[in-house]
Parts: structure tokens; sequence; C-alpha cells
């Protein structure tokens, strides 16, 4: 792990060379995460962080922040009870949650049954418009994912979806559904793949530019 000083501020980094292309940046818990190949220049990299250094430290703290816990966008009050067999209660500003995992693990477990019962309400609506497009719903995975929102595997024909969008508002699980299913015609973010997503949502833009600004935690 190596750091940089930005003003004040110290950006820890850490460099993981893979058989790849290109170099990509993710922000981890408290770091950048670099992965790229043998030929990438250390100074190009550590160039790139500082020019980035304002969004990077901005993710991090937000990774690092107390936050509130949110279902479909609103804030609820977590009490946890414990319980061998796992299940919650949605109240008004409240959520008693019986589990006997850890409060993180109990969450995710929460997330993801929030999310399935939230995509199978809204199953019907996806599929009337995908269909406009010659295309049928895939088998769905619900997983909680550390770094991407969705992704779409083009060889098996399913998509996994980040149960994280749970948290959010519901908006932004439609976005990644219809963008994953876009993979299906344009496999590559270029023009034709937004076009296709213009057919799915008309402002995909300004809902992606919103989401890309939300830290997954």
């Amino acid at each position: 792990m190596d750091e940089l000083l930005i003003g004040n501020t110290k950006i820890k980094y850490k460099i993981v060379i893979k058989n790849i292309k290109r170099t990509y940046f993710r922000v981890k818990e408290d770091y950048v995460l670099v992965t790229t190949n043998k030929y990438q220049k250390k100074s190009d990299i550590i160039d790139f962080i500082k020019k980035r250094s304002d969004r990077f430290i901005r993710i991090i703290n937000e990774k690092n922040e107390e936050k509130p816990f949110t279902l479909w966008g609103k804030e609820y009050n977590i009490i946890q009870q414990n319980s061998s067999k796992f299940r919650y209660h949605i109240f008004e500003n409240e959520i008693y949650l019986y589990s006997n995992k850890t409060i993180n693990e109990a969450i995710k477990q929460l997330l993801k049954k929030e999310i399935i019962k939230k995509y199978n309400d809204i199953k019907n609506e996806i599929e009337d418009k995908i269909c406009k497009m010659n295309l049928k719903l895939l088998k769905t995975n619900f997983r909680f994912l550390k770094s991407r929102y969705g992704s779409c595997n083009l060889k098996t024909k399913e998509i996994t979806i980040n149960s994280f969008l749970a948290r959010i508002d519901i908006i932004y699980f439609k976005y990644v559904l219809f963008h994953e299913y876009a993979h299906l015609i344009e496999p590559n973010h270029q023009k034709p793949f937004y076009e296709v997503l213009d057919h799915f949502m008309i402002n995909h833009k300004e809902i992606q530019k919103r989401l890309k600004k939300i830290a997954i935690y």
C-alpha cells in the first residue's frame, strides 16, 4: 500500500498488475485500488490520482462516514432483535430486524428480500418495454456487490443486480435493469447503446449522472 499527500490529506492507493489492456481505478473502504498492466507507468497512475483527488477523497469519506439506514430512499431506525429465524417488520419510521447474524449481514438479507419483492412488482413494466425491442426477461440474480450496480452475462444470458439498490429510489433500480438489457442489443457503451436506452427510459442520462454520485456502502 502506498500513499500520496494531497494538500493536508493522504490518499492511500494499491496497484495490482494483471493481464489486462486498460487501467481501472476503484475506491475501496479507505484506499484507491488500481488494476493495470505491466506496461503502465506508475508516474501516470499517480498523476491521474492527483487530478481526480477531490473525487477520490469525497468517495472515501462517504464510504467511512456513518449513514442512516435507508430503504427505497426513506430513512428508518433499525431495531435488531436476536432470533434464529430471519424476519423483519417495517413500520412508519422503524424496521424491526430479527436475526442472529451481525447487523451488516442481516441488513444484506433484508435488502435482498426487498429488492426481489420490488422486482416482482415491476417485472411486467420492464417486460412491456423490452418486448418492444424483441427482448425477453432473463434470469435475474440479486446479491450485494461492492463495486458495480449490475452486470449482464452475454454467454449465460443472466443478469445480476446489486441488492444495494434497495436502499435508494426505485428509479435507479429500473435504470440499472434497462441498462443491462440494453447490453443484449449493444454490448459496448457506444452511441447505439445509448440509443437503445432511449427507447427504455428517455431520461436515463440524468438518472445515470445522479447514480454515479452515489457510493455503494
